[in-house]
């Protein structure tokens, strides 16, 4: 469900892009660039990742897929974070996952041993803090990339609020070669029966809704 999102900023940057995910858990989300991917037939990623996602394209378009895409930096945060190395951890993990849904335990095994292979930061902290922290600094030449998914609606309003206040004000010094996104898949509304796919791109600001998308990633409708 991310991925669309993070290609549309590599291609509308033209820069390498430094992520930053808030609620990350173990930290998996971290790595979408070693995944594979088919969207409808239309391939993106290591073919010989041990990840395979395969959602359903729901609507009229494929989500654009072209583009060149790196990822310079990843750190993420959670107050509580699950640390893969730790056997009792990784159970804990798996245990989150409905026992009869073997394919997508097949594929958290395998995206927990591409993460044991490919290590990244992953902080014990309060979202607030770790966003107040890594947006302290504009870093030229990379576009530094706020992501979350399915978490925002979880988090007390007062730290909503000072999340959305760092970025704001960061994003006012965003120059095209220091550019700031804002990357999410949640809800608009927690009524709703899908979660959204929305984009805000520093300097100019701009918020789009690029897709409807299945809470599980089983299925997207590309709206942009």
């Amino acid at each position: 469900m991310l991925l669309p999102g993070f290609l549309a900023i590599a291609r509308e940057t033209g820069l390498p892009l430094d992520i930053c995910e808030i609620g990350s858990s173990a930290g998996l989300n971290l790595l979408f660039d070693r995944f594979s991917y088919d969207f409808g037939g239309t391939p993106w990623g290591d073919p010989a990742s041990p990840v395979r996602l395969t959602p359903e394209i729901r609507g009229e378009s494929l989500p654009p897929l072209d583009g060149t895409l790196s990822v310079s930096g990843r750190a993420g945060s959670d107050i509580r974070p699950i640390d893969i190395g730790v056997s009792a951890e990784r159970l804990r993990l798996r245990s989150y996952v409905w026992a009869d849904q073997t394919l997508r335990l097949a594929r958290l095994d395998a995206a927990i041993d591409l993460a044991e292979a490919n290590p990244f930061v992953l902080e014990q902290t309060d979202a607030a803090t770790f966003v107040r922290h890594r947006f302290a600094a504009s870093l030229a030449g990379v576009t530094r990339v706020l992501f979350h998914s399915i978490m925002w609606q979880y988090l007390p309003d007062a730290t909503k609020a000072a999340i959305s206040s760092t970025v704001l004000k960061a994003a006012e010094t965003a120059t095209s070669s220091a550019p700031i996104a804002w990357l999410r898949m949640e809800p608009l509304d927690t009524r709703n029966d899908h979660a959204t796919l929305s984009l805000t791109l520093w300097p100019h600001g701009k918020t789009r809704h690029l897709a409807k998308c299945d809470y599980h990633g089983r299925w997207i409708e590309w709206l942009a």
